[in-house]
């Protein structure tokens, strides 16, 4: 858990540091930040959470989860979702949470096992069944750490499943390829067995398709 607070708070900084204008002393080392000096709008969506079956909300803490600031939520969160078919009194569950803290739902279809028939089933039911209208959807959880797996599995694979759910909804917003600790570094970024980097050929292959790049790095 302190890993996730770390990263979160981290990315609050680094977003909060980015909008304000910034000047430092090189001389004494001392960083000034110009708080009146407004350059760019931080995200809502800048605090979020993973929520799902693993990481439910317990009743007696929902009150302390309204008032957390938490602005955007992700579901089922981690590898669960790659392990499991999402049902949908899930989706209905998910939703009624989303709604009660005050939290932007977004939702990760299967990628490992996962069908391009089940992810459009998934956003037929959840947003033209439902009219639960969720804007952003994932495929997959950090697929480099797939066993067996290499770039050119995700890229065709994310791919099928990315145009089917298009075909549903065409005005969804695809976050992706979600790969675990890249980091921008070509020496020190994830590469599939074949020496690839895992986020450059993914883009390569599905740039045109992805709305929101997404990368997990933890300290």
């Amino acid at each position: 858990m302190r890993r996730y607070i770390s990263l979160i708070l981290g990315l609050l900084l680094l977003t909060i540091a980015s909008a304000t204008g910034i000047t430092a002393q090189d001389a004494d080392g001392t960083l000034t930040i110009q708080a009146d000096e407004v350059i760019a709008e931080v995200s809502p969506y800048v605090l979020g959470a993973n929520y799902g079956p693993l990481s439910a909300i317990p009743v007696d803490l929902i009150e302390a989860a309204q008032n957390s600031g938490i602005t955007f939520l992700r579901y089922p969160g981690g590898r669960w979702g790659d392990l499991n078919d999402i049902q949908p009194f899930q989706i209905d569950m998910y939703i009624r949470i989303a709604k009660l803290i005050g939290a932007e739902p977004s939702i990760h279809v299967r990628l490992e096992n996962g069908t391009p028939e089940a992810a459009a089933e998934l956003v037929r039911y959840t947003n033209i069944e439902k009219d639960y209208n969720i804007q952003y959807w994932y495929i997959g959880n950090e697929p480099n750490l797939f066993d067996d797996y290499t770039t050119e599995d995700l890229n065709v694979q994310w791919r099928a499943i990315a145009e089917a759910m298009l075909e549903v909804d065409p005005d969804i917003t695809l976050i992706g390829p979600d790969v675990s600790q890249w980091n921008g570094t070509p020496e020190v970024n994830p590469q599939d067995p074949e020496g690839r980097d895992w986020l450059r050929e993914f883009l390569r292959a599905n740039g045109d398709l992805v709305g929101v790049v997404s990368v997990h790095r933890y300290p």
